[in-house]
């Protein structure tokens, strides 16, 4: 374990608090893996810290009762925190931690600290929420996505009543800072094995991006928006996505729908696209728009075809632009 990190626990041992390493940097020294960082859990409270360190908290984290503490003689910083919701002990403050794999402390003097079995968990590759996944979830719906991106980072199965909340409480990350959900989903879209995530998970997933949600396409119209606002290749990827979760419900009738009209769509060759236009920008400014103004016309006339509100045929687009920009023609 870190020495520095060690020195730190020392220090508010000597002050008669209780210190412990704990959370990631257990886990991964477990797992063979060098630590990022290392945290620790104490008893005393941020007043107490600051007099044994002599050190300012740093941002908001006193609040939360959070120090970051130089050690000295070095440049490096140790996160040191009292014990989270007013525990008095260590188990009380492991027990409100998210995971069994998160849930284990280490100490020079007494090793590891693992009331939970976290250490078996990580030794069979499951993550599962500490005593009663819900409950940990709802102190905060973050851990969701957490769940989430660990298994697609470490490889690990997501225990089964776990599984079964994370799909239960998806609508609850609403509460969450959309600052907070985005590192997560990044960190689980970059990972590895991102795609069995995505296709096990994709109501979790809708629930944080809602305008990929599913949706019944009924009609041509809907599919050239679809390809206009995402890409071909970018919707073909959609469907498969979405398809995960119509089948899981039984929907795969609308699956089956948006694949035909998709084949149809591409048969016909449809405009989805600017470029696909029968005009140009060179024909618009012929018409006496400039600047701004010929975007803003492009942009119309590629509503109005998907919306087949016009054809896409060079005279009748003219035509239509004459009626809605005369104003503006010179």
């Amino acid at each position: 374990m870190n020495h520095t990190a060690l020195k730190v626990i020392r220090k508010l041992n000597q002050h008669g608090h209780d210190a412990y390493l704990v959370g990631g940097c257990v886990r991964d020294h477990l797992m063979g893996i060098e630590p990022a960082d290392y945290d620790i859990a104490t008893s005393a409270d941020v007043e107490d810290m600051k007099k044994i360190f002599d050190c300012r908290a740093i941002g908001s984290g006193e609040k939360h009762g959070t120090l970051l503490v130089l050690v000295e003689g070095t440049d490096y910083h140790i996160e040191v925190t009292s014990y989270r919701n007013g525990a008095l002990t260590l188990n009380d403050d492991l027990l409100h931690r998210d995971f069994t794999m998160n849930s284990i402390a280490y100490h020079p003097d007494e090793g590891i600290i693992d009331p939970f079995r976290g250490t078996e968990d990580i030794k069979n590759q499951i993550i599962r929420g500490v005593i009663d996944s819900r409950e940990r979830f709802h102190e905060d719906p973050l851990r969701i996505l957490r769940a989430l991106r660990f298994s697609s980072v470490f490889g690990f199965m997501i225990e089964h009543e776990t599984s079964i909340a994370v799909h239960e409480l998806a609508g609850t990350l609403s509460r969450v800072a959309s600052e907070r959900i985005e590192n997560e989903l990044t960190k689980i879209i970059c990972s590895n094995d991102s795609k069995r995530i995505l296709t096990e998970y994709p109501d979790v997933i809708f629930s944080v991006i809602p305008s990929i949600s599913v949706h019944l396409p009924e009609n041509k119209k809907e599919i050239r928006r679809y390809i206009s606002r995402f890409g071909h290749d970018n919707y073909v990827m959609l469907l498969e996505f979405q398809k995960a979760y119509m089948l899981s419900d039984s929907l795969m009738r609308n699956y089956e729908r948006a694949v035909e009209l998709l084949r149809e769509v591409e048969y016909e060759d449809s405009c989805m696209n600017i470029k696909d236009l029968a005009v140009n920008g060179y024909d618009i400014m012929n018409l006496g728009l400039h600047g701004r103004d010929v975007g803003n016309a492009l942009s119309f006339l590629l509503e109005a075809v998907i919306d087949e509100r016009v054809k896409n045929n060079h005279d009748e687009l003219l035509d239509v632009l004459k009626k809605k920009f005369s104003p503006l023609m010179k």
